[in-house]
């Protein structure tokens, strides 16, 4: 019985591994372009570095909820925060703890 060897050739292995590298970095700029549009349109809203509370409206844009469940969770006291005179400010922190599954309704 014969025994064959598998011979590659050099020259399709830096093919294919430059094809690769390319489309790497062509998905790298897709997902940097998507990332920075979706900044740009305040979706993906970073808190400023002295940012201590923001507004309720900014605090459920960021977490993706409606009027209806941040009132909900304020009315039963799961959100912190403060008043400043007429008006209601949040915690930067109560986004964390929203995606972190501490702010339950069903408490």
């Amino acid at each position: 019985m014969q025994q064959m060897t598998l011979v590659k050739n050099p020259i399709k292995q830096v093919v294919e591994i430059d094809y690769h590298d390319f489309v790497l970095k062509r998905i790298e700029s897709k997902i940097d372009t998507v990332t920075v549009a979706l900044s740009n349109i305040g979706v993906l809203s970073k808190p400023r570095p002295d940012e201590t509370y923001i507004t309720p409206t900014e605090w459920y844009t960021r977490c993706k909820v409606s009027r209806w469940k941040y009132d909900q969770l304020r009315s039963r006291n799961l959100i912190r925060g403060k008043t400043i005179g007429r008006k209601y400010y949040v915690e930067v922190g109560e986004v964390e703890r929203f995606f972190a599954g501490q702010l339950n309704l069903d408490q």
